[in-house]
Order: structure tokens, then C-alpha cells, then sequence
């Protein structure tokens, strides 16, 4: 068995170690509830626009419907292997396990993209090698597909495989295989023009072929997404565009951060009043615009593709740190693109950044939400600690003097 091979099996065993006895407590349910509906003919837009009670939870009011908020791949990912288990009766733990392994995919899949975009680079394995060590062994892709269960990896996996095909004159397919990068979530989008222009320019036939790369990733995106929308098209709407547009600041997210901190300041009686979460999420969307235009025109300037990928890590910082919402998983995509950078260039900051993103993300990820005893499922909990998990919270914030709803 080579070298490589056994990376790939060893990051997939430990991956495989961590899916049966973790997962996020709401994520969890809903796409295995998601895929359940799916298989008796109800897409999760159908359900949105029936509006059932379970398909909110949050403190907002109205309140905002959490349920399967993304374009359809996942929900295709997901259901051939939970269709499996649900069709074997499987015990809970094999379908944490189900549900995951197309997750555990996207990151041996991402590993392996990246170290050949690598290859065309340097043409050296070390740099490979790293790389593949970077990405198949860090903690917080393994947590996010393995223990979270989310499938943020397929999407930066997608995304370098389309500068792969573009660098070896596969235009169409290019588009075809970014396409598909938005098809796992919208953030693809803001790189859009920046690929677009990048392909213009340095493409063989320039127009021509930046016009068939638009063509087919928009094509990509609409074979797979038509079939649901016409059927459910204020649900398709609401679910992938109008929820993300409505929702709260969260997360990391500066506007979610004074939000926090000001409800903490009112209820300590230090100030009188709460800003407004409405205009507290409105103040970022023109630095976002105005981040995406700039680093657009810096990377439609890239002579080399290597130059494109550096364009696009800061392109994706400006948009997560000028985003409303910055949730942990997010962290996803800089901390795959930093480790490209890192292993093509050698770039210290690179790898500085690499290992901030991975310790500051894994930390927030155990502690936002109390998601260190909230992941464990109940009878996971119940057996290693007995009690349930949201016992255990509630235990803990007693103790520490903080509300249940502090993080």
C-alpha cells in the first residue's frame, strides 16, 4: 500500500470513528428528516411552503423557518445512502454514519483535487504530500463532515476543480464543475466574475470561451434546480435566497457580535435600548459589494492560476468578515485556500492563517451553541453521562452563572 493511499485511509477511519456517536443537534434532523420527506415525494421546498410548526426554531419574531435552506445537491447527496438505512431499519448510529459519508467524500474528494491543481503548479509531490496532510488531517474538516455532518468541503472541492479544468483548456466542463460548486451553497456566486473575467483573459479563445464557461455552469445549475422549482417556486425561492436575506446576524459575524453584546449591556443595565438587528445586518452589504469589486478586478489580473486562488482567499475573507452571518462550517473555504497558497508558495502568513482559521473556527464550533455537550445525541449523552444533553446545559449555565442562551 503506498504513502498516499494510506493517508486516504487513515483520515477516512478516523472520519469514520467520529460520524456514529456525534452530530449536530439541529442540522442532524433536518436533513435526515429532509431526505425522509424527499423519499415520500415532499422536496424540503414543498414543506417550506406548507410551513409546518417543526421547520422553525430561533427567538425571532415572526419566526424564521431554519429548515433545508440550500440548493438541491446535498439533498441529492444525502439520500442514496440514508434511503439505504432507512430501508434496512438501521439503528441510529448507522444512520449518523449514512448521513454522512457523502459529507466524508467532499473532504478525501477535496484532498485529492487540490493536490493535482498542486501538481500542475510545481510539479513536485512534497508540495502534494503537504497539502494532502493539511487537508485530509485537519480538525476542523474532519469535525464539520464527520462529527457536525455538513458538506462545505464538496463546495471548495468543486470550485478548485473548475481552476483544474480551466488551467487544461476544459472550458465547458470548467463551468459544468463550478456550476456544481453553487449548487452546494450561493457562496460561489460573489467569485463568479471573478472566474469569469479570469477565463476571458487568459482562455485561449477569451470571449468565446468565457461565454460557453457562463453557459454551462448556469446550465449546471438549472438542470439540477429546475425540477424543483417549477413544482414549489416561492418555497425554492424562499429556501435558497429569500431566508438567507431575512435572517438575524449569527455566529462570528461582526453585527451578530454587537448584537450580543449589547442585549448583554441592556439586560446589566449599561445602556437603554438594543440596536436594531435589521439595521445592524443592512450596514455590511456594501462593504461585501464593494470587497467582491475590488478583489474581482485583482484577480481578473491573474497571470497564473496560482495568482487567481490567492485572489480568491482574500476575496472569500472579505465576504465572510463583511457577511451578517459567519457560522462556523464556513470557515471551511479559507482554511482549504490558505493551505493551497501555503503549499504552493510557501508563504509563511499563509500558514499562519491556516492554522488561525483551523484553532479559532474548532473552538467556536465546541463552544457557540454549547456545542461540546450539545452534538452528543441523546442517547449517546445519556449513556456516557446520563442525562441529556440539554440537561447538561442547563446544568452548566446554572453553574456558571450564564444563561442557557449565552453562546
Amino acid at each position: 500500500m503506498s504513502a498516499r493511499t494510506r493517508r486516504y485511509l487513515g483520515s477516512l477511519l478516523i472520519q469514520l470513528a467520529l460520524a456514529p456517536f456525534l452530530a449536530h443537534d439541529w442540522d442532524g434532523f433536518v436533513f435526515t428528516r429532509s431526505v425522509r420527506d424527499f423519499l415520500s415525494g415532499w422536496t424540503p421546498y414543498a414543506v417550506v411552503e406548507n410551513d409546518p410548526a417543526y421547520i422553525h426554531l430561533g427567538t425571532t419574531w415572526p419566526p424564521l423557518n431554519t429548515w433545508y435552506a440550500y440548493p438541491p445537491f446535498a439533498l441529492l447527496l444525502m439520500t442514496p445512502t440514508l434511503a439505504a438505512a432507512f430501508a434496512a431499519g438501521a439503528a441510529p448510529w448507522l444512520v449518523r454514519i449514512a448521513l454522512k459519508l457523502p459529507f466524508i467524500a467532499g473532504t478525501l474528494g477535496l484532498g485529492w483535487i487540490g493536490a493535482e491543481l498542486l501538481r500542475s503548479w510545481r510539479g513536485t509531490p512534497e508540495a502534494s504530500t503537504s497539502w494532502e496532510r493539511m487537508i485530509l488531517f485537519n480538525p476542523l474538516l474532519l469535525f464539520v463532515s464527520a462529527a457536525w455532518g455538513m458538506f462545505d468541503a464538496w463546495l471548495v472541492a468543486f470550485l478548485l476543480l473548475s481552476v483544474l479544468l480551466v488551467d487544461r483548456g476544459r472550458i465547458r466542463l470548467a463551468g459544468v464543475a463550478f456550476g456544481a460548486s453553487a449548487l452546494v451553497k450561493l457562496f460561489p456566486l460573489f467569485a463568479a466574475p471573478a472566474l469569469f473575467l479570469y477565463v476571458a483573459r487568459r482562455a485561449p479563445h477569451r470571449g468565446r470561451d468565457a461565454a460557453r464557461f457562463a453557459i454551462a455552469a448556469a446550465g449546471t445549475f438549472a438542470v439540477v434546480s429546475l425540477p424543483f422549482f417549477v413544482p414549489h417556486p416561492r418555497g425554492f425561492l424562499l429556501q435558497v435566497l429569500g431566508m438567507h436575506i431575512q435572517r438575524p446576524p449569527q455566529g462570528l459575524s461582526v453585527p451578530a457580535v454587537v448584537g450580543e453584546a449589547a442585549r448583554f449591556a441592556a439586560a446589566k443595565g449599561w445602556i437603554h435600548g438594543e440596536p436594531s438587528l435589521r439595521a445592524l445586518a443592512a450596514l455590511p452589504f456594501g462593504v461585501t459589494l464593494g470587497v467582491t469589486a475590488a478583489i474581482t478586478v485583482a484577480a481578473a489580473r491573474a497571470r497564473t492560476s496560482a495568482a487567481l486562488v490567492r485572489a480568491l482567499l482574500g476575496l472569500f475573507l472579505g465576504v465572510l468578515y463583511t457577511s451578517k452571518v459567519l457560522n462556523e462550517q464556513y470557515f471551511v473555504i479559507p482554511v482549504a485556500l490558505y493551505a493551497l497558497v501555503a503549499c504552493a508558495s510557501d508563504a509563511r502568513w499563509a500558514r499562519f492563517g491556516y492554522y488561525a482559521c483551523t484553532a479559532g473556527a474548532l473552538v467556536a464550533s465546541l463552544l457557540l451553541g454549547w456545542h461540546v455537550l450539545t452534538f452528543w445525541p441523546p442517547n449517546v449523552a445519556t449513556w456516557l453521562f446520563r442525562e441529556q444533553p440539554y440537561v447538561l446545559v442547563g446544568r452548566l449555565a446554572a453553574a456558571s452563572g450564564l444563561g442557557s442562551a449565552a453562546f
